[in-house]
């Protein structure tokens, strides 16, 4: 098979001598997506702002999409994605976990209702009242890219 014009064993050479881009180590790892015998979790959820105060809102899920959680057991990271929608600034952010075990460990039986900081929530304009759950079935050249 052909990468961009190279073929398989040359397109991996390529991408392991570049650095910061991919090393040996992540690229033939195979992932294991499954903590324990149990699947891992994408939590996801949209959100949606004026553009005006859309750089407010976005500075205010970083470093954390949510106060303290790099500190919960089980949460392995997240993602905040962004894009302009007309009128409006779509935010959606990935939160990923070790299992939906350890998500209701944090969230409770009702773990799909959307969780959203007092603070944070009267800085949108709409909302997603439940988050949508998918089973993580690959992860594939992640390792390293936020460096």
């Amino acid at each position: 098979m052909k990468w961009l014009g190279y073929d398989d064993a040359d397109f991996l050479a390529m991408q392991r001598s570049c650095p910061g881009v991919a090393s040996s180590n992540n690229i033939d790892a195979e992932v294991d997506l499954k903590i324990g015998g149990r699947q891992m979790i994408a939590r996801i959820w949209h959100g949606y702002r004026t553009p005006e105060h859309a750089d407010a809102y976005e500075a205010m899920l970083k470093p954390e999409l949510l106060p303290g959680i790099g500190k919960i057991p089980g949460y392995r990271g997240g993602i905040v994605l962004r894009r302009p929608l007309g009128d409006e600034v779509e935010f959606i952010t990935i939160m990923v976990w070790d299992s939906l075990e350890a998500l209701k460990a944090v969230a409770g039986p009702n773990y799909a209702v959307a969780i959203i900081p007092e603070d944070r929530l009267k800085h949108l304009s709409r909302y997603d009242k439940q988050s949508a759950h998918y089973e993580i079935e690959s992860l594939q050249g992640l390792a390293g890219i936020a460096g």
